[in-house]
């Protein structure tokens, strides 16, 4: 019997030596949280995920979100997991890299820095959602990793919203609100569109009309048309969508009698939002064509 106990305490400790013992955890306990709030905050995140795997005997996870403790500690976290770094089942990517893709943007934000614990938060139930997903057998844990998640990505897209509209209270003051802004030299004109369409409504005409007559009154030497869109699709439909846009707003310019040779397009796609937003969303007035006319 004794031989037998040697021979399973060997085994086990052969077993753990091979790396599946969650020794990193010990590791990541041991080190100081030290960096900005947002580090720490990903340091203390990461370590309890790490101790959440171990306590389960998910020794791999365990290490790994140990791993990622330490580097935060040290101040060299990375970003959120990459799509392709877990198996997901093919429903899931789509969701994962939406989300993925809205966090991102979100830590590249003016909200993360005022918000570090939440946008630490965010990230840290991101890298847990998509380890709980590639499991796929706990759908109570899934959806605790998921719904931490986006109460944490609510509360910076809040502060996102807030801030743009600080801003534009802040430019309300220096310009006036009609749909024409004068300017030292120029005036500028902006028509709105539904999504997905180029096509000119009542409401834009009126505005087209306003852009006609100051260009007529101005003696306009140079009229840009410059088309926009919101965030939602793909960068290269984006661009032709917004393309679409400026081009029929120039013919419609044309026939109320503006020269074709006086007019320049630009096709921005969502490079140049009026609202910032994250990938994805439906935002009305970005969806725009901006008209300025130059004397």
């Amino acid at each position: 019997m004794a031989t037998l106990v040697k021979i399973a305490a060997i085994a086990v400790a052969s077993w753990m030596v091979a790396g599946c013992s969650g020794f990193e955890l010990g590791k990541a306990e041991r080190m100081a949280a030290s960096g900005s709030t947002f580090d720490k905050g990903l340091y203390d995140g990461y370590l309890k995920l790490s101790k959440n795997e171990f306590t389960e005997g998910d020794y791999k996870d365990s290490d790994h979100f140990a791993r990622s403790a330490m580097a935060a500690s040290d101040g060299n976290a990375s970003g959120p997991q990459e799509i392709g770094s877990r198996k997901l089942p093919a429903g899931r990517v789509d969701d994962l890299t939406g989300a993925r893709t809205r966090l991102v943007a979100a830590l590249d934000s003016q909200a993360a820095q005022d918000l570090p614990d939440q946008a630490a938060n965010a990230q840290v139930m991101f890298d847990c959602w998509m380890q709980e997903q590639e499991e796929n057998f706990q759908p109570k844990d899934i959806e605790a990793c998921r719904g931490a998640f986006d109460a944490a990505m609510n509360e910076l897209d809040a502060r996102n919203l807030a801030l743009a509209e600080a801003e534009k209270a802040k430019m309300a003051k220096v310009a006036p609100a009609p749909a024409a802004v004068m300017a030292k030299e120029e005036m500028r004109f902006v028509v709105y569109f539904d999504t997905n369409k180029a096509s000119i409504g009542e409401a834009a005409s009126a505005v087209l009309a306003e852009a006609e007559a100051a260009a007529k009154k101005l003696g306009a030497s140079s009229v840009l048309v410059l088309g926009n869109t919101d965030t939602v699709g793909k960068d290269d439909y984006n661009v032709g969508l917004s393309e679409r846009r400026a081009d029929a707003v120039a013919k419609e310019l044309i026939t109320k009698g503006i020269a074709g040779a006086a007019i320049k397009l630009e096709a921005r796609g969502a490079s140049d939002l009026a609202v910032p937003t994250a990938a994805q969303v439906d935002e009305p007035k970005n969806r725009r064509v901006e008209i300025i006319v130059k004397p």
